[in-house]
């Protein structure tokens, strides 16, 4: 499952804001900015031809501990002081600027470490980086933008794309490869038939073939039932599917429930929010072609003792107790089969479509159904035979149970944990497919 380690949403305001947050990086007093580009050459300061000219360029990935840039660049009309590199990835709006330290001169030598443990980046990702170059004359020489590829170098990767899908797998044969670009493109497919939700961004996938291959590529700290990540402001996922038996479920369980967030996520962006959580999650689960069977049950358990959630406490964050979680998902997913059941995909497709005209969960609701929230609550509860609330004895969920993994009988952790520096999202290697969260910075 997904968890979300930031406010709902806070990803979308930040792309609304701009601002610069400037800090001292890790590692040598390397000064790291997030920018929305580079700053526009100075108005005093036009280039000229004898303004800082670079000789060469070079980027080094070593995933997931550093990349290591160097320049040698002149002038020709006085001392280089000042070079600062600007990267990102070329999904991003948002680019890094990391000020490399220059003993100044009419030619310059650099090598320039970014150290990734502390900004860390996916693997799988194209970079695309320059760098800003000014001489003592103010004169200011902005490169041509480079890109490379930021993957994990201790795997040969092969590659399967169509469309807009690219799938990056080290482990299974030719048919396990296009097992995983086919179920991407039949889910692309159906949810643009069926609901009208297309996007338009490219998406990357890359699959290791092992859950201990992938769980290398976390970022430090990383809880051990991690089974994936998700970046769906970058179209990113990064997942554990291992080739054989088994894999054909996997695969049709993790790829068709995170391409409906990515695909959601773009269809619907905007400044300011994006669809319920509920809405979401519930569309995902629905859109598996494996589905997990275990949520049926779960339903109606709580209807028969009368601890259903309000479809309301459904619309952020989903409870942190692991039984509440996991009844959440039952209830999304039975939410959104009620909408598509009863009104039929056109009106489902007319409402994920209005989170992108900015609209609070109850307006959207109210334009496409004529009910607000609670308005859906009724009408789905009456459609479940719900008898009415029932009260909980000592603290008790009402006994929907616990479930454990099969890494030691644990149970599973399908809590909230904030990631501040990271911002990522994450998937239990075990159990109801892949939470969403929307990005942040």
């Amino acid at each position: 499952m997904w968890q979300r380690a930031w406010g709902e949403g806070l990803g979308r305001v930040w792309r609304a804001l701009l601002i610069v947050i400037l800090f001292v990086g890790f590692g040598g007093g390397d000064q790291v900015a997030a920018v929305r580009a580079a700053p526009a050459p100075p108005a005093a300061a036009p280039l000229v031809s004898a303004a800082p000219r670079v000789a060469s360029q070079a980027a080094k990935p070593e995933f997931p501990d550093r990349i290591t840039f160097t320049l040698t660049a002149e002038s020709g009309a006085a001392e280089i002081t000042d070079a600062r590199l600007f990267y990102r990835p070329t999904a991003s709006e948002v680019a890094n600027l990391s000020i490399a330290p220059v003993t100044r001169g009419r030619r310059i030598e650099l090598t320039h470490i970014v150290d990734m443990k502390a900004r860390y980046l996916p693997p799988g990702l194209e970079i695309e980086y320059y760098w800003s170059l000014i001489d003592a004359a103010g004169n200011r020489t902005d490169t041509a933008p480079q890109t490379f590829l930021y993957q994990d170098g201790r795997f040969s990767w092969r590659t399967v794309a169509g469309g807009r899908v690219t799938i990056y797998y080290y482990s299974g044969n030719d048919d396990f490869g296009r097992d995983l670009l086919d179920t991407t493109q039949r889910t692309i497919t159906k949810l643009g038939q069926r609901f009208g939700v297309t996007g338009d961004k490219p998406i990357q996938i890359v699959v290791y073939g092992n859950n201990r291959d992938f769980s290398a590529s976390l970022p430090p700290n990383s809880a051990e039932w991690i089974g994936g990540q998700a970046h769906p402001d970058l179209g990113l996922i990064v997942t554990g599917i291992q080739p054989g038996g088994g894999a054909a479920a996997e695969i049709r369980r993790i790829l068709p429930h995170e391409v409906s967030h990515l695909l959601l996520y773009q269809a619907t962006e905007n400044p300011y929010g994006g669809p319920a959580h509920w809405l979401d999650e519930g569309l995902a689960v629905y859109n598996q072609e494996t589905a997990d069977t275990s949520l049926k049950p779960l339903l109606d358990r709580a209807v028969a003792t009368g601890t259903l959630l309000p479809a309301r406490a459904l619309n952020s964050n989903f409870p942190l107790d692991p039984t509440q979680a996991r009844l959440s998902y039952a209830e999304s997913h039975s939410l959104v089969g009620y909408l598509i059941g009863t009104y039929g995909d056109a009106k489902l497709g007319e409402l994920l479509r209005s989170f992108g005209d900015e609209l609070s969960y109850d307006e959207a609701l109210r334009r496409v159904y004529g009910f607000d929230t609670d308005g859906l609550d009724r009408e789905w509860k009456a459609s479940l035979n719900y008898g009415g609330d029932k009260p909980v004895a000592n603290g008790n969920s009402g006994g929907i149970g616990s479930f454990t993994d099969p890494f030691g009988g644990r149970t599973e952790a399908l809590l909230g944990v904030a990631l501040p520096i990271i911002g990522f999202s994450v998937i239990v290697a075990v159990g109801l497919a892949l939470r969403r969260r929307r990005p942040a910075l």
